[in-house]
């Protein structure tokens, strides 16, 4: 779900929801943790598989406001229902009887291939999806004059979608955004953030991810909820280029320098965005992306020959020239970085390493005792708050299923587990795209992981690659367990909210017009932003008090911080 945390206020009132991002003030250092976290089935796969159909699994979000009913794309473009029998009781942790419906099919506009990493890859729910019914799905389509199965060239599209009122299918209302996608492949990613607005990660590798004239290898911003003239989308006036006089520049950039960042979360308690960018041959990034910042990777970088490589792989060492003539660095230095990649493009004469910002982590492919090869940034576990997982962001890697943690003071991911050797693709992993891509979350706080395997470069079997004699595809969803990795037993947040009348307005109101909220124990006050991330309220209480919220204030999605 994007970590969007819901809050039901009553059968009468369940179409009006407030949604409250809560945003806790966690410490960052670090500790030792348990290991042994492992992939356990949620529902019978013998009733629901994504195997016997051959679906290409690369994503799942929990519906808002239907606890445990998810959606699941698959890269084809086919968007699955996958849903609980709710007229059964289950203990926790207990398989459950699912089923599985198709939610919606648009492959025929869905341009696949060539590496596996086109199609369809992303979904994002609207902050107010409750009253709007609105998501939005991001994949790579076919070039409008052109479709045929040869090119590659095609766009990206962001469209958006509504769903029907009972939840069982879904219709295509508008294209919000799309930019033309050359001939590279490559993964597209998105998320809401805290302020109401649209993230966007791109991955064209033949992009300049320094100039801020191209769309590719971006983190773009958008509002999708006004429009600008001759747009189906508004430039937020807060974006860094906003205000920019630059012929062509692109006003949606949020930051630059992006290779690959196909997997990324908002940590809803810190509102910042952990993107992972996939690297090349020798180094992952995690990045906690800012606005305006510029980081790493330019042009190349896709499994060809490097001589179209330019830009900096993992950390740059300060006190070098990038992009001198025919990119070849300069410094007063004699020592070139050994992870600069350089190449016969100039994209910006006289860049530095002091220009761009550095990963917040760099992960190494061979050295050290954590490899990683490709990796998926998860969201933090925001179940039992008082399992030693809480507050970590959970990280893994596709090619070796395995599970690490990480929040801010680390220094490296911490290794707490891996997939078991019925689920692990890792042997098969013949082209480095088998295998976990992506860590998903319900409102309870479970997480859960997204197996996929392309198979030889894409082909998923039949007549043209067959699965050789003894080998199976994996195309799964299984349950992260662990005896400490605990759920709520009630939706997060859910009860810092009273129940109690509502209006038309959706917040909470009694019989006189006024709302309440309760502040948790161990805080001291509480302050109410809209999502543009303007405050509305903010009162100091003791801690578990029950505060009035005054009438008159700002109405629709709002989100609380409760202060220590």
């Amino acid at each position: 779900m994007n970590g969007l945390f819901l809050f039901r206020f009553g059968k009468a009132f369940a179409g009006l929801i407030l949604f409250v991002f809560i945003l806790l003030r966690v410490q960052a250092g670090a500790q030792t943790l348990p290991t042994g976290v492992t992939l356990v089935p949620f529902y019978d796969t013998n009733q629901v598989s994504f195997v016997r159909d051959g679906a290409r699994t690369v994503g799942m979000w929990e519906v808002p406001g239907k606890l445990q009913h998810f959606v699941v794309l698959d890269q084809r473009g086919l968007i699955y229902r996958l849903y609980p029998d709710t007229t059964k009781t289950y203990a926790p942790g207990a398989i459950k009887t699912y089923s599985k419906g198709t939610l919606a099919d648009f492959q025929a506009k869905t341009k696949q291939g060539l590496r596996s990493e086109m199609g369809a890859w992303g979904i994002a729910f609207h902050p107010n999806f409750l009253q709007n019914h609105y998501f939005f799905v991001v994949y790579f389509g076919y070039n409008t004059t052109v479709n045929d199965a040869v090119r590659s060239d095609g766009y990206v599209n962001v469209e958006r979608w509504i769903m029907n009122a009972n939840y069982q299918t879904a219709t295509r209302d508008t294209t919000i955004f799309r930019f033309y996608h050359p001939a590279t492949y490559g993964v597209q990613s998105m998320n809401f953030g805290l302020d109401g607005y649209l993230y966007i990660g791109t991955s064209f590798y033949s992009h300049h991810g320094w100039s801020d004239t191209t769309y590719g290898r971006k983190m773009l911003r958008i509002d999708v909820d006004h429009q600008d003239p001759g747009k189906m989308y508004a430039i937020p006036t807060t974006n860094p280029y906003y205000n920019s006089t630059k012929p062509n520049l692109k006003k949606e950039i949020w930051a630059m320098g992006l290779r690959n960042p196909w997997s990324f979360n908002v940590d809803f308690q810190t509102g910042k965005l952990w993107v992972g960018d996939v690297g090349e041959d020798h180094w992952e990034s995690i990045n906690l992306v800012q606005a305006g910042q510029i980081y790493g990777w330019d042009d190349g970088g896709n499994s060809e020959p490097f001589t179209d490589t330019h830009g900096v792989e993992g950390n740059c060492p300060g006190g070098f020239t990038l992009g001198g003539t025919n990119g070849i660095p300069t410094s007063t230095s004699t020592n070139v970085p050994a992870n600069y990649k350089a190449g016969t493009q100039t994209a910006r004469p006289g860049f530095t390493c002091d220009s761009i910002t550095n990963p917040a982590w760099s992960l190494s492919h061979t050295s050290g005792s954590l490899r990683f090869h490709c990796v998926v940034v998860g969201p933090a576990f925001r179940g039992d708050p008082a399992s030693p997982f809480y507050g970590y962001h959970f990280i893994s890697d596709v090619q070796t299923d395995s599970f690490y943690v990480l929040k801010e003071g680390m220094t490296a991911p911490q290794l707490v587990g891996s997939a078991p050797a019925s689920v692990n693709t890792a042997a098969e992993n013949t082209d480095g795209h088998n295998g976990i891509v992506q860590i998903a979350e319900d409102s309870y706080g479970n997480l859960y992981s997204v197996e996929v395997d392309w198979h030889y470069a894409g082909s998923i079997g039949g007549t043209t690659n067959p699965l050789p004699s003894g080998e199976r595809l994996y195309h799964e969803i299984y349950r992260l367990s662990h005896a400490q990795l605990t759920a709520r037993t009630t939706p997060i947040s859910q009860w810092n909210i009273s129940r109690s009348v509502t209006d038309k307005s959706g917040l909470i109101f009694n019989a006189t017009g006024s709302g309440f909220i309760d502040i948790p124990k161990g805080f001291s006050a509480v302050e109410l932003y809209d999502l543009r991330g303007k405050m509305v309220w903010s009162e100091k209480a003791a801690a578990a008090s029950h505060l009035q919220i005054p009438s008159g204030i700002a109405t629709g999605v709002l989100r609380a911080r409760f202060v220590q």
